[in-house]
């Protein structure tokens, strides 16, 4: 229900001798006995306030369960060390959540570094690998033909153990992938690696790559092709 207020205003002006009335009626709607109440039930919403207030259980709970997370990251144990002491002196809730996050990025970072030092580990003193053809597997680099030029320097390509230590050649094999061995191998022979004996000589092919491996590889020089490069150039008769 609408009530209706006349407000009667008289403003007085004095203006020399004569008096001056002026009459101004406004009219206000007032709210309803409804909207008042939906209001006061609107502001008594906004004023509740929801306070937590965790206990030293919950806090000692809380850290304990992160420690518990930070062991179960790859760190070292000196990250682990640190992580921990972190932890234990924080006073902030939302701290340990942070602590996680940093150490969770810290445990990312090593997994990937391992990876990536297995993949080298594995390129430089893995086993030769094969294309799909069946023929070895190789890549020619700089350091590759620098060991090439050395190895076909040694006189005579025989007795040449000295001129090995002499030219620090058996480091510079060390540092090549087992592929660029691979090709150092077909530079210094032939494509089919020099087998005169198994009759492969100047063969690049499935047959002659696997007889290599299997005769001269795993037979003589226990599967490494870097033991092969390091004793080439050193035996009595020319080569390996």
């Amino acid at each position: 229900m609408k009530k209706i207020f006349t407000l009667l205003m008289t403003v007085i002006t004095l203006s020399g001798s004569s008096i001056v009335y002026a009459d101004d009626t406004q009219t206000l709607d007032t709210l309803s006995e409804q909207k008042i109440h939906q209001d006061n039930k609107n502001l008594t919403i906004l004023s509740v306030k929801t306070v937590n207030i965790l206990s030293e259980e919950d806090i000692n709970k809380k850290r304990d369960d992160s420690i518990d997370y930070i062991k179960t990251l790859a760190l070292t144990e000196t990250q682990k060390n640190e992580a921990i002491e972190e932890l234990k002196t924080n006073k902030k809730l939302s701290g340990f959540e942070e602590l996680k996050t940093k150490y969770t990025k810290i445990s990312e970072d090593n997994i990937a570094k391992e990876k990536e030092k297995q993949k080298r580990e594995q390129e430089l003193n893995g086993p030769v690998t094969f294309n799909a053809d069946g023929t070895l597997e190789y890549q020619k680099s700089d350091a590759a033909q620098e060991v090439i030029n050395l190895l076909l320097s040694i006189p005579d390509h025989k007795n040449g153990k000295d001129y090995h230590i002499a030219h620090g050649i058996d480091e510079k094999i060390d540092n090549l992938t087992i592929k660029e061995c691979v090709y150092v191998m077909k530079r210094i022979e032939d494509p089919g690696f020099g087998q005169t004996g198994d009759g492969y000589e100047g063969q690049e092919n499935a047959t002659s790559h696997k007889a290599f491996v299997e005769h001269q590889l795993n037979n003589r020089f226990g599967g490494s092709i870097k033991n092969l490069l390091k004793q080439w150039g050193t035996f009595k008769y020319p080569g390996y």
